[in-house]
């Protein structure tokens, strides 16, 4: 019983971690265009160091560099116009699955910008303009 106790907390804090997409309030609107495309960032540098058998110290430094690639994408609600941005970072992340003038699901919470992709998968946004839709 004493091993199950800290396995429950385990699972109660890992399930508290990821948040239910069904929970949000979510909308249908459409997919009016997108883009995307790669950037190189610097991040900082290694220096690696070393003396040889005569005593002398050498060195050699080089530059840490981190490939991006970020995503934008407009999507028409009843009555905004969004422009988001998602950043991939990561090798192992997942790229959005939408096709344009496609419908999209949506949610909009304070300044996050949540959207289900094709394969209902959830990605979080960065809201960087908002049009008021005309009628």
């Amino acid at each position: 019983m004493k091993r199950a106790i800290p396995l429950l907390l385990l699972m109660v804090v890992t399930l508290s971690a990821f948040p239910d997409k069904k929970n949000r309030d979510w909308k249908t609107g459409k997919l009016l265009d997108t883009d995307n495309w790669r950037y190189t960032t610097s991040s900082g540098s290694n220096t690696r160091g070393q003396i040889d058998p005569d005593g002398t110290y050498r060195s050699s430094t080089s530059t840490t560099t981190a490939s991006h690639k970020k995503f934008v994408f407009v999507v028409q609600g009843d009555e905004m116009i969004y422009l988001v941005s998602h950043v991939l970072s990561w090798r192992w992340s997942k790229e959005i699955q939408l096709t344009v003038n496609g419908p999209v699901r949506y949610a909009v919470e304070k300044n996050d910008f949540y959207i289900l992709d094709e394969k209902d998968r959830e990605f979080k946004m960065k809201i960087e303009k908002k049009i008021l839709r005309e009628k």
